[in-house]
C-alpha cells in the first residue's frame, strides 16, 4: 500500500482545519503530521471479553512498548475557510476511518493531541472528547467520507407517519462488555441524551417527543411535527448498554471498533500529558480495523509535541501550527494537504455594543483580508464565500459575501466613530489574533485580541464584542 493510500484511509481520523465565517468572519489552521508503524496483533475469544474490560483503568502511566518502523513520514494540512450560517455535520473523523475489509498487517499507531480527554460521558459534545469517543461509540447512522448518510447500528429507517420514524437495529452487534445490542439500549441512550442534566446533545434532540421499543430490534421515535433531518441527528447520539450509566466513572462501553484499555480524565482547561490507549475489538460487527493497538497521547507542551514527531516517538501529530511546517520539512517530514471539516468562525454580539449595527458588521467583513491571511498561512488554506464548503449539506452557490475593501471599511467605522473593540479567542489562535489586529490598525481601529481558555471563552459570550469559536 502506498503512502498516499494509507494517508487516504487516515484522513477521517486526522480532520483538523481552518475556516472563517462572516457576517461573521474567521480563520484558523489545523495541521497534522504522521508516521506509521507496526505491532503484534492480539485477539481473544468471546468468553474473555469480560476479562479484557476488567483491565480498563484510569491511568496516565500506561506506556505500551511500540516497535517502531519509519514506514511513512507525512504531514497533513486540513484547511477550509467559510462564511455565513452554522450547519453541523457528523463525520467519521476517528480511528473508525481506518476500517477496511481486509487486514493488511499487524499495525499500531500513536497519535498526539494538544488537549486531553476530559469526560467519559458520551453525551459530551466537545471536540476534544468526541475525537476519542468516536473510536469507542457509534450511532444509529453515520456519514461516509463523502458525507453521505449510511447505516451504522441501524440497518434501515423510515417514516411510519409525518411525525413517527422507525429504525431497524442491526443484529449480532456486541458491546465491549460482551452484552448484545437491542432496542432497549437504543431507547436508554437516546433518553439519556435528552434528559441528562449534563448532556450537551439536548438541543440536537429538540424535536424528539418520545422514543420507544416497538420490538426487540426496532425503535420508534416520535417528533414534534415533521423532522426530515432526524436520521442525520442520530449520527450524533452514541449508543451504550442500557445498564451503563452507573459505570461511567470507571468504564467506557460502546460497540465501536476499539475498546478502551487505559485512560486518564483531565480537568477542564488543565493541561498535562496523558494517554488514552485502545485495542481493536475482535468482535466488532464491521470491517477489521487497520490498526490493532492505538495510543492517543495528549502532550500539553508544543515544543515537546514537535520533538515527539521529529524523533518518531509518535506516528501522527495533530494541532500543528503553520509556523512549525518548515521545521518538520527540514526533518524529513513530507507535507500533504487535504481539506477538512472543522470550521472556526467569528461571532458578533448583535444585541449590544459595537456590532449591534449591521453596517459595522459588514464593515468588519470588508476590513478582513481573507486572501491575505491564506497567503500568510503559506497556502494551507483556501477562501470560501460561506460557512460550509462545496459538497457539504447547506452549501448555497448563490451566496455572496462582501469583498475586501479597506477604504469602504474605514469610512463606515469613521462614520460611527468606532475606534476599538475586543475579540475573545483561545490561546492557540494567537497567530490569527495578531493578523486581525494588524488588519484593523490599517483602518485606524484597535482590534484587541483577548486570549482565554475554552471555558473562559464560553463565559465571555454576551459580554465581548466578537468571539472566535468553531465547530466540527
Amino acid at each position: 500500500m502506498s503512502a498516499a493510500d494509507t494517508l487516504s484511509q487516515a484522513i477521517s481520523l486526522l480532520a483538523c482545519a481552518l475556516a472563517d465565517i462572516s457576517k461573521t468572519t474567521t480563520v484558523s489552521l489545523g495541521l497534522c503530521a504522521c508516521h506509521f508503524s507496526s505491532l503484534e496483533v492480539i485477539s481473544s475469544p468471546m468468553d474473555e471479553i469480560q476479562n479484557q474490560n476488567q483491565e480498563v483503568v484510569e491511568t496516565q502511566e500506561a506506556e505500551p512498548d511500540h516497535q517502531r518502523s519509519r514506514l511513512i513520514r507525512m504531514m497533513v494540512a486540513f484547511v477550509v475557510i467559510a462564511i455565513l450560517a452554522v450547519f453541523g455535520v457528523v463525520f467519521q473523523e476517528q480511528i473508525s476511518g481506518f476500517l477496511s475489509d481486509e487486514v493488511e498487517g499487524e499495525l499500531s499507531i500513536v497519535i498526539a493531541y494538544a488537549e486531553g480527554f476530559t469526560s467519559v460521558d458520551p453525551t459530551n459534545y466537545e471536540v476534544r472528547n468526541r475525537q476519542y469517543f468516536g473510536n469507542i461509540f457509534e450511532g444509529l447512522t453515520r456519514f461516509d467520507k463523502n458525507l453521505e448518510l449510511e447505516p451504522s447500528l441501524a440497518v434501515s429507517w423510515g417514516k411510519l407517519s409525518d411525525d413517527v420514524w422507525e429504525f431497524q437495529i442491526r443484529d449480532g452487534v456486541y458491546f465491549h462488555d460482551g452484552s448484545t445490542l437491542d432496542s432497549a439500549d437504543v431507547v436508554a441512550s437516546i433518553e439519556y441524551a435528552m434528559n441528562n442534566p449534563e448532556s450537551q446533545l439536548v438541543s440536537m434532540l429538540g424535536t424528539v417527543v418520545s422514543v420507544s421499543a416497538s420490538g426487540e430490534s426496532s425503535v420508534e421515535i416520535t417528533t414534534d411535527g415533521f423532522d426530515p433531518l432526524l436520521p442525520n441527528r442520530m449520527a450524533y447520539i452514541y449508543i451504550f448498554p442500557s445498564e451503563a450509566p452507573s459505570t461511567y466513572e470507571n468504564l467506557l462501553v460502546g460497540t465501536g471498533p476499539y475498546y478502551a484499555v487505559s485512560f486518564g480524565v483531565a480537568e477542564e482547561d488543565v493541561f498535562y500529558d496523558q494517554e488514552f490507549a485502545m485495542t481493536a475489538f475482535p468482535y466488532y460487527w464491521g470491517f477489521a480495523p487497520k490498526y490493532q493497538d492505538v495510543s492517543l497521547l495528549a502532550i500539553a507542551d508544543k515544543k515537546t509535541r514537535m520533538e515527539s514527531m521529529i524523533n518518531a516517538d509518535v506516528d501522527v501529530l495533530v494541532n500543528v501550527s503553520q509556523d512549525s511546517v518548515s521545521d518538520l520539512e527540514n526533518s524529513g517530514v513530507d507535507v500533504v494537504s487535504q481539506s477538512g471539516l472543522e470550521t472556526n468562525f467569528l461571532v458578533f454580539n448583535t444585541l449590544e455594543g459595537v456590532f449591534a449595527e449591521k453596517e459595522l458588521r459588514e464593515a468588519f467583513v470588508m476590513a478582513f483580508d481573507r486572501e491575505g491571511f491564506v497567503e500568510k498561512l503559506g497556502g494551507y488554506a483556501s477562501a470560501s464565500d460561506q460557512f460550509v464548503s462545496n459538497g457539504v449539506g447547506g452549501y448555497d452557490s448563490a451566496i455572496e459575501v462582501s469583498s475586501y475593501d479597506e477604504d469602504a471599511a474605514r469610512a463606515i467605522f469613521d462614520e460611527y466613530g468606532v475606534t476599538e473593540f475586543e475579540v475573545y479567542m483561545v490561546y492557540e489562535m494567537s497567530a490569527f489574533g495578531a493578523f486581525l489586529e494588524e488588519q484593523f490598525l490599517k483602518i485606524g481601529v484597535n482590534a484587541d485580541a483577548i486570549y482565554v481558555t475554552s471555558s473562559e471563552l464560553q463565559d465571555a459570550i454576551g459580554e465581548a464584542d466578537v468571539y472566535f469559536m468553531g465547530w466540527k
